[in-house]
């Protein structure tokens, strides 16, 4: 598949084979790619640890920021964006503290939530479903209204 420029920045490089295996490093930028087995330039935010030979194998992680959207297909939640964001835009991305949620239900004050599975960008109450925590509730949760929740997606 296509990759483009910068697609990886903020995401890491992972040894995960032979010499340097375990091995993680952060990546400040990337070349754009037309085609898989292509050549693609990596640039690193550190220097490489390890000296890597020909039999290193790589795993290329994308930032988990990249291309979010809200959706009810169960993945792992990023964050919530404190106003609505077109497509496309950047935009900060709240992971901890206390932030203003879409409830779906009404989970009770001090019940860990997790991402809704019928209604995109909500909250509801955890579910052996999901298990996906993405924080707890502040004050008793009203169905479709925000809600303060504390964000614990950072730890």
């Amino acid at each position: 598949a296509a990759i483009t420029e910068n697609q990886f920045a903020g995401g890491y490089l992972q040894i995960n084979d032979a010499t340097g295996e375990g091995n993680q490093y952060l990546i400040q930028s990337n070349s754009a790619v037309a085609l898989s087995g292509t050549s693609i330039t990596i640039t690193l935010a550190e220097p490489i640890r390890v000296a890597l030979t020909s039999s290193s194998e790589f795993t290329l992680v994308s930032n988990p920021g990249w291309k979010v959207v809200e959706t009810t297909t169960l993945k792992p939640p990023v964050g919530v964006a404190p106003i609505p964001v077109t497509a496309s835009y950047f935009f900060w991305n709240q992971t901890g503290g206390i932030a203003p949620v879409l409830t779906h239900g009404t989970p009770g004050a001090g019940y860990k939530v997790d991402q809704s599975k019928e209604i995109a960008g909500a909250i509801k109450a955890y579910a052996t479903l999901t298990l996906i925590d993405v924080g707890y509730m502040i004050e008793t949760g009203v169905d479709t209204e925000y809600k303060p929740v504390m964000l614990t997606l950072d730890r």
